[in-house]
């Protein structure tokens, strides 16, 4: 468990500096490749040091898949509600797999043999490593760390979008509280169950069946709340429902009720895990989204170490039914303390449809994840000018990136005029993705309607989302000519994305109507990096 607690921020970095579905291959390749040699040794009658080396090896391999795999699921996800319907399937088949996975195991080894045990384990790693190899991902090109060294630095990167937002902060807070109690809870099952409930030592194996039931019951109800958008009032939801029937069964020992009970237990785990994850992956930048959920994954495995460790002092202190209680109050406690928040999470991160699918139909941010399109989109403000004002002036800095929705703008260069643009025209990029001076001049004709995206901090942004993740997407423009002056056949200039430069290059209108040839003098002024 250290080693892993240990590992997970580090080895999360891979997630954030190659191709995080090649994490994933990778990862399931090791541990079967570890499996396999495990059941080799046990065969073989080799020392058990070997077996438990092997196991280790699985084990810290394993705090990289996770975050890798939670950290691609926004970039598969066509739309938010994908995303959470994603996470939701997810943390089901996880909450499927944790008894169903020992219940295998353990008829192999009651009908089979130890070895026969791992060998079936590894399959299921190799079989795991075929289905994430069939993954149809876009490729894309990483931004190249500055020193390949610098892994240390990397990690605490990771640590940096934590403490320096407080969203964030929050979230990770959650995380590792919620670690911490159920940590506890996994010691005092064991103890309610033989001391409370008189149920014996096979009365643990039922009501920890009875969490892993209701986590997979729980998902109908868990489709229905994530799909009202408001995660941060899931969340808060799901650490109350997680409380009350600790408290319930210390108060109520009886076997059946006790595990009908810890069924509604694993109703609010899924609904923590899916509201908790689907906030980290709107509010977290996608660059350092791996390295904060291998931070989550650490203080998880951790939290769950300390409190397994903590809960015998306090049973021995206030007796079984008492560390119930107090374990049943703390998630209420936080969640009260964070009510506010929480919901001031919801309200920032809800942003109408129509904003998000404006930017979806430009091809400058169409590369965007759903989560880092909803975080610009919430950026965007309305604005309405009259006729004869200048929107932009050539040779002036940078400061907001614009879409015209209704009206009409002329745009000179030089001195010249390029020509007249209606609705669905977008200008302003290239000052502020390449920190150059205005290229043209941009006045309004008719009384105008925008929606402008304010800030160098939300271009930076989206710049090093861009650099990360450029798509093969390809541009065409009627009547375009390149900076020297040539046209492709058929007087359409097409440029593919291979490049942020290039992306910033292109400033004509993007509108399914035809484009009005280029002059010399504008042309010129965006010549391509």
């Amino acid at each position: 468990m250290i080693p892993s607690a240990v590992a997970a921020p580090f080895l999360s970095v891979l997630g954030d500096r190659i191709a995080r579905e090649r994490v994933m291959l990778w990862g399931n390749l090791v541990r079967f490749g570890a499996t396999a040699l495990s059941a080799v040794a046990v065969s073989a009658d080799a020392p058990e040091l070997s077996v438990y080396g092997l196991s280790i090896v699985v084990a810290i391999v394993s705090t990289a898949f996770w975050p890798a795999q939670a950290a691609l699921l926004p970039a598969l996800a066509r739309t938010p509600s994908e995303l959470a319907a994603g996470n939701t399937a997810s943390s089901t088949l996880e909450g499927l797999g944790s008894f169903a996975g020992p219940a295998a195991c353990g008829a192999l080894l009651a009908l089979t043999s130890i070895e026969v045990a791992f060998a079936a384990t590894a399959l299921t790693f190799l079989w795991a490593a075929f289905l994430v190899a069939r993954i149809d991902v876009p490729r894309v090109e990483r931004a190249e760390p500055d020193d390949r060294g610098q892994v240390l630095s990397e990690t605490v990167a990771g640590f940096e979008a934590v403490a320096e937002n407080r969203k964030i902060g929050l979230l990770v807070g959650i995380y590792s509280v919620w670690a911490l109690v159920s940590g506890a809870l996994n010691v005092i099952i064991v103890v309610a169950a033989i001391e409370l409930l008189e149920i014996g030592e096979g009365g643990v194996g039922a009501l920890n069946a009875a969490i892993g039931v209701g986590g997979v019951v729980g998902a109908v109800v868990t489709f229905a709340l994530v799909g009202t958008g408001r995660f941060g009032l899931v969340l808060g939801l799901g650490m109350i429902v997680w409380s009350i029937p600790i408290a319930v069964v210390g108060a109520w020992p009886e076997p059946f009720v006790a595990i009908g009970l810890l069924a509604a237990l694993g109703l609010g785990n899924i609904l923590m895990d899916v509201a908790g994850l689907t906030l980290l992956q709107r509010v977290v930048p996608d660059e350092v989204l791996s390295r904060v959920l291998g931070l989550i994954e650490g203080l998880w495995v951790g939290s769950i170490g300390i409190g397994a460790v903590a809960i015998p002092p306090l049973m021995a202190l206030t007796g079984t039914r008492g560390a119930l209680f107090v374990t049943a109050l703390v998630l209420p406690v936080l969640a009260l303390a964070a009510w506010r928040p929480l919901r001031a999470i919801d309200a920032e991160s809800t942003v109408p449809a129509e904003a998000s699918e404006l930017l979806r139909r430009i091809p400058l941010f169409s590369p965007l994840p759903p989560a880092a399109m909803e975080r610009l989109a919430g950026s965007l403000t309305s604005l309405r000018l009259p006729a004869g004002d200048e929107i932009i002036r050539q040779g002036e800095p940078g400061d907001r990136f614009y879409v015209l929705m209704d009206g009409t703008v002329e745009v000179s260069a030089n001195g010249r005029s390029v020509g007249t643009f209606g609705p669905g025209y977008f200008f302003g990029e290239i000052a502020l993705l390449r920190d150059v001076p205005r290229t043209a001049t941009i006045r309004a004709v008719t009384d105008v309607s925008l929606q402008a995206l304010d800030g160098r901090s939300s271009c930076r942004r989206c710049r090093a989302m861009l650099r990360a993740r450029p798509r093969q997407t390809t541009w065409s423009v009627p009547g375009w000519r390149d900076s020297g002056g040539s046209r492709s056949a058929g007087s359409r200039r097409v440029w593919r994305n291979t490049g942020l430069c290039r992306q910033a290059a292109l400033l004509a209108p993007r509108t399914a109507s035809s484009v009005a040839p280029v002059s010399r003098g504008y042309e010129r002024s965006l010549r391509p990096c």
